[in-house]
Protein backbone atom coordinates (compact mmCIF):
# COMPACT_ATOMS: atom_id res chain seq x y z
CA UNK A 1 0.00 0.00 0.00
CA UNK A 2 2.88 2.39 0.70
CA UNK A 3 4.06 2.00 -2.88
CA UNK A 4 0.57 2.96 -4.11
CA UNK A 5 0.61 6.00 -1.84
CA UNK A 6 4.00 7.11 -3.19
CA UNK A 7 2.71 6.75 -6.76
CA UNK A 8 -0.37 8.79 -5.85
CA UNK A 9 1.91 11.52 -4.50
CA UNK A 10 3.30 11.86 -8.04
CA UNK A 11 -0.16 12.18 -9.60
CA UNK A 12 -0.95 8.54 -10.43
CA UNK A 13 -4.11 7.25 -8.77
CA UNK A 14 -3.50 3.51 -9.26
CA UNK A 15 -5.87 0.85 -7.89
CA UNK A 16 -6.62 2.08 -4.36
CA UNK A 17 -6.67 5.86 -4.85
CA UNK A 18 -9.33 7.73 -6.82
CA UNK A 19 -9.54 11.24 -8.24
CA UNK A 20 -12.61 13.07 -6.94
CA UNK A 21 -11.95 16.08 -9.24
CA UNK A 22 -11.08 18.14 -6.23
CA UNK A 23 -8.64 15.86 -4.45
CA UNK A 24 -7.31 12.31 -4.25
CA UNK A 25 -8.71 9.86 -1.70
CA UNK A 26 -8.73 6.15 -0.90
CA UNK A 27 -11.47 4.13 -2.58
CA UNK A 28 -14.47 3.39 -0.35
CA UNK A 29 -14.11 -0.37 -0.62
CA UNK A 30 -11.03 -0.47 1.63
CA UNK A 31 -12.13 -1.80 5.01
CA UNK A 32 -8.89 -3.04 6.59
CA UNK A 33 -7.95 0.43 7.81
CA UNK A 34 -9.38 2.41 10.70
CA UNK A 35 -11.12 5.73 10.09
CA UNK A 36 -8.13 7.55 11.61
CA UNK A 37 -5.71 5.80 9.24
CA UNK A 38 -7.92 6.54 6.25
CA UNK A 39 -8.05 10.21 7.24
CA UNK A 40 -4.24 10.41 7.45
CA UNK A 41 -3.74 8.68 4.10
CA UNK A 42 -6.32 10.91 2.42
CA UNK A 43 -4.42 13.91 3.75
CA UNK A 44 -1.21 12.57 2.20
CA UNK A 45 -2.57 11.62 -1.23
CA UNK A 46 -4.28 15.03 -1.50
CA UNK A 47 -0.78 16.35 -2.19
CA UNK A 48 -0.77 14.16 -5.30
CA UNK A 49 -3.87 15.95 -6.60
CA UNK A 50 -2.19 19.32 -6.13
CA UNK A 51 0.92 18.00 -7.86
CA UNK A 52 -1.15 16.79 -10.83
CA UNK A 53 -3.05 20.09 -10.99
CA UNK A 54 0.14 22.16 -10.96
CA UNK A 55 1.92 19.85 -13.43
CA UNK A 56 -0.97 20.13 -15.89
CA UNK A 57 -0.88 23.91 -15.62
CA UNK A 58 2.85 23.92 -16.42
CA UNK A 59 2.30 21.63 -19.42
CA UNK A 60 -0.48 23.80 -20.81
CA UNK A 61 1.27 27.12 -20.21
CA UNK A 62 4.67 26.11 -21.58
CA UNK A 63 3.30 23.92 -24.37
CA UNK A 64 5.97 21.29 -23.81
CA UNK A 65 5.35 17.57 -23.96
CA UNK A 66 5.77 15.75 -20.69
CA UNK A 67 4.20 13.22 -18.36
CA UNK A 68 0.73 14.71 -18.90
CA UNK A 69 1.12 15.40 -22.63
CA UNK A 70 -2.35 13.97 -23.34
CA UNK A 71 -3.86 16.98 -21.57
CA UNK A 72 -2.33 19.52 -23.95
CA UNK A 73 -4.91 21.04 -26.28
CA UNK A 74 -3.40 22.31 -29.54
CA UNK A 75 -6.35 24.66 -29.96
CA UNK A 76 -5.34 26.66 -26.89
CA UNK A 77 -3.61 29.99 -27.63
CA UNK A 78 0.08 30.15 -26.90
CA UNK A 79 0.90 31.09 -23.34
CA UNK A 80 1.96 34.59 -22.39
CA UNK A 81 5.56 35.24 -21.38
CA UNK A 82 4.57 36.16 -17.83
CA UNK A 83 2.53 32.99 -17.39
CA UNK A 84 5.50 30.99 -18.66
CA UNK A 85 7.76 32.68 -16.13
CA UNK A 86 5.15 31.92 -13.47
CA UNK A 87 5.20 28.28 -14.57
CA UNK A 88 8.99 28.11 -14.30
CA UNK A 89 8.70 29.30 -10.72
CA UNK A 90 6.08 26.62 -9.97
CA UNK A 91 8.30 23.99 -11.54
CA UNK A 92 11.07 24.85 -9.09
CA UNK A 93 8.70 23.99 -6.23
CA UNK A 94 7.64 20.74 -7.92
CA UNK A 95 11.25 19.70 -8.47
CA UNK A 96 11.92 20.11 -4.76
CA UNK A 97 8.78 18.06 -4.02
CA UNK A 98 9.91 15.25 -6.34
CA UNK A 99 13.28 15.15 -4.61
CA UNK A 100 11.48 14.60 -1.29
CA UNK A 101 9.38 11.79 -2.80
CA UNK A 102 12.47 10.06 -4.21
CA UNK A 103 14.19 10.27 -0.82
CA UNK A 104 11.14 8.77 0.90
CA UNK A 105 10.94 5.98 -1.71
CA UNK A 106 14.64 5.24 -1.18
CA UNK A 107 14.04 4.87 2.55
CA UNK A 108 11.08 2.59 1.88
CA UNK A 109 13.11 0.29 -0.40
CA UNK A 110 15.91 0.06 2.15
CA UNK A 111 13.93 -0.47 5.34
CA UNK A 112 10.44 -1.60 4.29
CA UNK A 113 9.25 -0.06 7.53
CA UNK A 114 8.08 3.38 6.43
CA UNK A 115 5.16 4.73 8.46
CA UNK A 116 2.35 7.09 7.51
CA UNK A 117 3.24 9.64 10.26
CA UNK A 118 6.83 9.69 8.98
CA UNK A 119 5.65 10.50 5.44
CA UNK A 120 3.53 13.34 6.81
CA UNK A 121 6.53 14.64 8.72
CA UNK A 122 8.83 14.49 5.69
CA UNK A 123 6.33 16.30 3.45
CA UNK A 124 5.11 18.77 6.07
CA UNK A 125 6.21 21.90 4.18
CA UNK A 126 4.17 20.95 1.10
CA UNK A 127 0.94 20.72 3.07
CA UNK A 128 1.43 24.48 3.46
CA UNK A 129 2.74 25.35 -0.02
CA UNK A 130 0.59 23.33 -2.40
CA UNK A 131 -2.89 24.58 -1.38
CA UNK A 132 -1.76 28.22 -1.62
CA UNK A 133 -0.10 27.60 -4.98
CA UNK A 134 -3.14 25.75 -6.35
CA UNK A 135 -5.43 28.63 -5.33
CA UNK A 136 -3.13 31.07 -7.10
CA UNK A 137 -3.09 28.95 -10.27
CA UNK A 138 -6.87 28.71 -10.12
CA UNK A 139 -7.18 32.50 -9.98
CA UNK A 140 -4.77 32.93 -12.90
CA UNK A 141 -6.70 30.44 -15.05
CA UNK A 142 -10.17 31.65 -14.10
CA UNK A 143 -9.42 35.35 -14.56
CA UNK A 144 -6.97 34.79 -17.45
CA UNK A 145 -4.41 37.01 -15.80
CA UNK A 146 -1.22 38.10 -17.51
CA UNK A 147 1.42 40.81 -17.40
CA UNK A 148 1.01 43.32 -14.60
CA UNK A 149 -2.23 41.68 -13.47
CA UNK A 150 -0.35 38.45 -12.74
CA UNK A 151 2.45 40.33 -10.98
CA UNK A 152 -0.03 42.13 -8.73
CA UNK A 153 -1.75 38.85 -7.82
CA UNK A 154 1.60 37.27 -6.93
CA UNK A 155 2.45 40.32 -4.82
CA UNK A 156 -0.79 39.86 -2.87
CA UNK A 157 -0.09 36.14 -2.43
CA UNK A 158 3.38 37.03 -1.16
CA UNK A 159 1.90 39.09 1.67
CA UNK A 160 1.34 35.98 3.74
CA UNK A 161 2.05 35.50 7.42
CA UNK A 162 3.46 32.04 6.75
CA UNK A 163 7.24 32.45 6.12
CA UNK A 164 7.39 29.38 3.86
CA UNK A 165 4.54 30.58 1.63
CA UNK A 166 5.96 34.09 1.56
CA UNK A 167 9.40 32.81 0.50
CA UNK A 168 7.90 30.59 -2.21
CA UNK A 169 5.94 33.43 -3.82
CA UNK A 170 8.93 35.74 -3.45
CA UNK A 171 10.93 33.39 -5.66
CA UNK A 172 8.09 33.09 -8.20
CA UNK A 173 7.73 36.89 -8.30
CA UNK A 174 11.46 37.09 -9.05
CA UNK A 175 10.92 34.95 -12.15
CA UNK A 176 8.14 37.20 -13.43
CA UNK A 177 9.99 40.42 -12.63
CA UNK A 178 12.80 39.17 -14.86
CA UNK A 179 10.41 39.51 -17.82
CA UNK A 180 9.41 43.03 -16.74
CA UNK A 181 13.05 44.09 -16.40
CA UNK A 182 13.84 42.83 -19.89
CA UNK A 183 10.89 44.67 -21.42
CA UNK A 184 11.74 47.95 -19.69
CA UNK A 185 15.41 47.54 -20.63
CA UNK A 186 14.51 47.12 -24.30
CA UNK A 187 12.27 50.20 -24.25
CA UNK A 188 14.46 52.68 -22.33
CA UNK A 189 17.79 51.61 -23.90
CA UNK A 190 16.80 50.77 -27.48
CA UNK A 191 13.37 52.36 -27.86
CA UNK A 192 11.96 48.98 -28.88
CA UNK A 193 8.82 47.36 -27.49
CA UNK A 194 9.15 43.59 -27.30
CA UNK A 195 5.65 42.52 -26.38
CA UNK A 196 4.14 39.96 -28.73
CA UNK A 197 1.52 38.95 -26.14
CA UNK A 198 0.44 42.53 -25.26
CA UNK A 199 1.51 42.43 -21.62
CA UNK A 200 3.89 45.39 -21.36
CA UNK A 201 2.49 48.56 -19.83
CA UNK A 202 3.82 50.69 -22.72
CA UNK A 203 1.53 50.27 -25.70
CA UNK A 204 2.10 51.08 -29.36
CA UNK A 205 -0.81 52.43 -31.40
CA UNK A 206 -0.98 53.15 -35.13
CA UNK A 207 -3.76 54.45 -37.32
CA UNK A 208 -2.24 54.24 -40.81
CA UNK A 209 -1.82 51.30 -43.17
CA UNK A 210 1.86 52.13 -43.60
CA UNK A 211 2.44 51.48 -39.92
CA UNK A 212 1.39 47.83 -40.28
CA UNK A 213 4.78 47.05 -41.79
CA UNK A 214 6.43 48.61 -38.74
CA UNK A 215 4.26 46.53 -36.40
CA UNK A 216 5.18 43.39 -38.31
CA UNK A 217 8.86 44.22 -37.97
CA UNK A 218 8.60 44.73 -34.21
CA UNK A 219 6.79 41.40 -33.81
CA UNK A 220 9.50 39.68 -35.83
CA UNK A 221 12.11 41.08 -33.47
CA UNK A 222 10.01 39.97 -30.48
CA UNK A 223 9.69 36.42 -31.78
CA UNK A 224 13.40 36.01 -32.48
CA UNK A 225 14.94 37.77 -29.48
CA UNK A 226 15.45 35.25 -26.68
CA UNK A 227 17.31 37.84 -24.64
CA UNK A 228 16.56 41.53 -25.05
CA UNK A 229 20.10 42.41 -24.05
CA UNK A 230 21.29 40.54 -27.16
CA UNK A 231 19.57 42.92 -29.59
CA UNK A 232 22.34 43.85 -32.02
CA UNK A 233 23.17 47.30 -33.35
CA UNK A 234 22.24 46.09 -36.85
CA UNK A 235 18.82 44.95 -35.63
CA UNK A 236 18.15 48.30 -33.98
CA UNK A 237 19.23 50.17 -37.10
CA UNK A 238 17.03 47.99 -39.32
CA UNK A 239 13.98 48.72 -37.19
CA UNK A 240 14.52 52.46 -37.13
CA UNK A 241 14.98 52.57 -40.89
CA UNK A 242 11.47 51.13 -41.13
CA UNK A 243 10.19 53.40 -38.37
CA UNK A 244 11.20 56.81 -39.70
CA UNK A 245 7.53 57.82 -39.67
CA UNK A 246 7.82 58.00 -35.87
CA UNK A 247 9.71 61.29 -36.04
CA UNK A 248 6.51 63.08 -36.96
CA UNK A 249 5.18 65.26 -34.17
CA UNK A 250 1.82 63.53 -34.16
CA UNK A 251 3.53 60.19 -33.61
CA UNK A 252 5.17 61.57 -30.48
CA UNK A 253 1.76 62.37 -29.06
CA UNK A 254 -0.30 59.43 -30.28
CA UNK A 255 1.87 56.41 -31.17
CA UNK A 256 2.63 55.36 -27.61
CA UNK A 257 0.66 55.38 -24.40
CA UNK A 258 0.41 53.48 -21.12
CA UNK A 259 -1.57 50.26 -21.10
CA UNK A 260 -2.85 50.79 -17.57
CA UNK A 261 -4.53 47.37 -17.10
CA UNK A 262 -1.07 45.81 -17.55
CA UNK A 263 0.68 48.17 -15.13
CA UNK A 264 1.85 46.25 -12.01
CA UNK A 265 0.94 49.00 -9.56
CA UNK A 266 2.49 47.17 -6.62
CA UNK A 267 5.87 47.49 -8.31
CA UNK A 268 5.64 50.46 -10.71
CA UNK A 269 3.66 53.61 -9.92
CA UNK A 270 1.76 55.46 -12.65
CA UNK A 271 4.12 58.42 -12.20
CA UNK A 272 7.20 56.27 -12.71
CA UNK A 273 5.58 54.48 -15.65
CA UNK A 274 5.08 57.88 -17.30
CA UNK A 275 8.82 58.53 -16.93
CA UNK A 276 9.64 55.19 -18.54
CA UNK A 277 7.23 55.98 -21.38
CA UNK A 278 8.88 59.37 -21.91
CA UNK A 279 12.43 57.99 -21.94
CA UNK A 280 11.61 55.34 -24.52
CA UNK A 281 9.91 57.87 -26.76
CA UNK A 282 12.93 60.16 -26.59
CA UNK A 283 15.32 57.32 -27.42
CA UNK A 284 13.14 56.17 -30.30
CA UNK A 285 12.75 59.60 -31.87
CA UNK A 286 16.44 60.43 -31.58
CA UNK A 287 17.44 57.08 -33.03
CA UNK A 288 14.93 57.53 -35.87
CA UNK A 289 16.32 60.98 -36.72
CA UNK A 290 19.88 59.68 -36.64
CA UNK A 291 19.10 56.83 -39.04
CA UNK A 292 16.99 59.04 -41.32
CA UNK A 293 19.80 61.60 -41.60
CA UNK A 294 22.38 58.80 -42.13
CA UNK A 295 24.34 60.10 -39.17
CA UNK A 296 27.23 57.96 -37.93
CA UNK A 297 26.91 59.38 -34.42
CA UNK A 298 25.27 57.06 -31.95
CA UNK A 299 22.88 58.04 -29.20
CA UNK A 300 24.55 55.40 -27.04
CA UNK A 301 27.63 53.32 -27.73
CA UNK A 302 27.38 49.55 -27.66
CA UNK A 303 29.40 49.54 -24.42
CA UNK A 304 26.99 52.01 -22.80
CA UNK A 305 24.00 49.93 -23.87
CA UNK A 306 25.61 46.86 -22.33
CA UNK A 307 26.17 48.72 -19.06
CA UNK A 308 22.52 49.69 -18.81
CA UNK A 309 21.40 46.19 -19.75
CA UNK A 310 23.67 44.62 -17.13
CA UNK A 311 22.16 46.91 -14.50
CA UNK A 312 18.75 45.42 -15.24
CA UNK A 313 20.10 41.88 -15.28
CA UNK A 314 21.60 42.35 -11.82
CA UNK A 315 18.13 43.19 -10.54
CA UNK A 316 16.99 39.66 -11.42
CA UNK A 317 19.50 38.25 -8.93
CA UNK A 318 18.06 40.27 -6.02
CA UNK A 319 15.67 38.06 -3.97
CA UNK A 320 13.31 40.91 -3.09
CA UNK A 321 12.06 43.72 -5.29
CA UNK A 322 13.93 46.94 -4.53
CA UNK A 323 12.04 49.95 -5.88
CA UNK A 324 14.97 52.34 -5.38
CA UNK A 325 17.47 50.18 -7.29
CA UNK A 326 14.83 49.56 -9.93
CA UNK A 327 14.20 53.25 -10.52
CA UNK A 328 17.91 54.08 -10.55
CA UNK A 329 18.55 51.33 -13.13
CA UNK A 330 15.69 52.61 -15.28
CA UNK A 331 16.61 56.30 -15.16
CA UNK A 332 20.39 56.19 -14.92
CA UNK A 333 20.84 57.28 -18.52
CA UNK A 334 17.83 59.59 -18.88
Amino acid sequence: MLHEILMALLGHTGSIVTNTRGSFKLIDSITILSSAEIELINKIVALGWHYLHLSNFISLSTQTLGIHEDLIDDTEPSSTVYVRAFSYGIDEVLKLYREHILAIEHEYLLERALTIPHIIYRLGIFFQLFPALSRCVGDVMEQKLKGGQLLDLLYEMQQNGNPAIRKMFQRIVQHCLGVLYEQINSWVVYGIIIDETEEFFVQRIYSTDLSQAMDKNDKSISANASMISAVSTATVKQQYQLASIDVEAEEWNTAYKLRLPMLPTNFVSVEFAEKILFIGKVVRVLQSKRVTENSEAQLLTVAEMQIFSKAFHRLKDIPEFDSILFEVSSLIHS
